[in-house]
């Protein structure tokens, strides 16, 4: 009998027996139409086969947990049904000056050294007055771009003006029903369903944070500390560092912020035409084909004109780390401590300013 009672495959790769009366219910939507007189009870049973497998899901699992006993196999069972990674040990790294590395703390210091090294701005130059020439260009930008700024006595009560509006606890209702419940939780430990089943005080608690940060042109450091996993490239050399990628788990709470200061500089560009016509990336309503299509079009416009037309394709390494930001942010019209504050990392019990954004 067991053998012939259909399995679905659920959650975390358990499967799990379905009774008789939900088979039933799908063999009744099997043979319903979706079209016609026999939408309605397509539709119905399809309805009741959801909430039926959801009842019965949350009773297995119920009586799965109920009858763990506390033995050698519990971490068994619980592995099983949780479906946890297993971990992988790094390979012995080749460090400085070509020396291998064969200790666990050794390794750490060795990635962290290397992901420090390429994600830090590198203004280097073969000309000497580079820095002056960016320090000075940007003082001529700050003289004429009108900057955005916000109310430092207000706090959280008012509206900034009106095209920069506060946050309402119904924005971060709205924001929270986007937000993936799949993304790991950051060094606060706050995972993003946890948060979805937070209350409107909560919500409000967050839209006060949100607004006072804004106002008071602070970003707090803890939601810039992370969690970095090295993730060693398909197919590259495990000894050498460069094959290895970060990925860091910031914390949820302060990347919903950075998605609401998104909407807002976004906003900003937008109304204020800063952005340029011609950029296609990171802007809604564009993609690589318009990009193609304006180069297509620039081309046989040439073209006519009996006219050459030269391309020149460049592939910056670390393009955005070795952008220059001061610029970008003057031009932009986004200047204040919001944009300007430290952050720290920690290598060896040392602190180390960098910029928060």
């Amino acid at each position: 009998m067991d053998s012939s009672i259909k399995k679905v495959r659920i959650r975390n790769r358990a499967l799990m027996n379905l009774p008789p009366h939900i088979l039933s219910f799908i063999q009744k939507k099997a043979t319903a139409k979706n079209t016609g007189s026999g939408k309605i009870r397509y539709l119905k049973s399809k309805q009741i086969i959801k909430e039926s497998i959801n009842i019965h899901e949350q009773n297995y699992w119920k009586t799965f947990i109920g009858n763990i006993v506390m033995d050698n196999n519990v971490y068994r069972k619980i592995k099983g049904s949780a479906g946890v990674r297993k971990d992988y040990e790094i390979s012995d790294i080749i460090g400085p000056q070509n020396t291998l590395v064969y200790d666990n703390i050794g390794k750490v210091n060795v990635l962290a050294e290397h992901f420090e090294r390429i994600h830090n701005s590198n203004m280097s130059s073969t000309l000497s007055n580079y820095e002056d020439v960016v320090r000075y260009s940007v003082s001529l930008l700050s003289d004429r771009i009108p900057l955005t700024s916000f109310d430092t006595v207000n706090m959280d009560s008012e509206r900034l003006r009106a095209n920069h509006e506060f946050f309402t606890p119904s924005d971060i209702r709205s924001a929270l029903k986007t937000r993936n419940n799949k993304k790991s939780a950051g060094p606060d430990g706050i995972p993003n369903f946890v948060f979805k089943k937070t209350t409107v005080s909560v919500w409000s608690h967050v839209t006060s944070l949100y607004n006072h940060c804004i106002n008071i042109e602070y970003y707090p450091t803890s939601w810039k500390k992370a969690i970095v996993f090295p993730v060693l490239k398909p197919g590259d050399d495990p000894k050498l560092v460069q094959s290895y990628r970060p990925i860091s788990l910031l914390s949820n709470v302060g990347k919903l912020f950075e998605y609401f200061l998104l909407l807002k500089i976004h906003q900003h560009l937008t109304e204020n035409r800063i952005f340029k016509d011609f950029q296609f990336g990171f802007r809604p309503g564009h993609s690589t084909t318009h990009a193609l299509i304006a180069f297509s079009n620039s081309v046989i416009e040439r073209l006519n004109a009996r006219s050459a037309t030269i391309a020149v394709s460049l592939d910056i390494a670390n393009a955005f780390d070795t952008a220059g930001q001061d610029g970008i942010l003057r031009i932009s019209g986004l200047v204040g401590n919001l944009f300007q504050s430290k952050g720290e990392t920690k290598d060896n019990g040392e602190k180390d300013p960098e910029p928060m954004l």
